[in-house]
């Protein structure tokens, strides 16, 4: 499931929810720490877009953090937002 959610959202998430996200391109990097991935919306969405970049990720440990760096979800008062996923295993 972290596989799934994480390492290969780029790919899945367009296909099980085209509604939501149109799709998903890596700009930078190969999946791993300092890739930069944009989420782009479908026409009518309230954003465009959404840039990540990856700051952590351990797939043994089912744990990644990264950062939203860029769209406009995020306003003239926040800089950047940071998550953190974290599997049970």
């Amino acid at each position: 499931m972290f596989k799934a959610m994480v390492t290969e959202s780029y790919t899945l998430l367009p296909k099980i929810m085209p509604v939501a996200i149109k799709s998903i391109d890596v700009l930078q990097g190969d999946g791993g720490a300092g890739t930069i991935r944009q989420t782009n919306f479908p026409d009518g969405a309230p954003f465009p877009y959404v840039k990540h970049r990856v700051d952590t990720l351990d797939a043994e440990k089912c744990t990644s953090k990264y950062t939203l760096i860029e769209g406009a979800v995020l306003g003239d008062k926040l800089e950047s937002v940071e998550y953190e996923v974290r599997g049970i295993g």
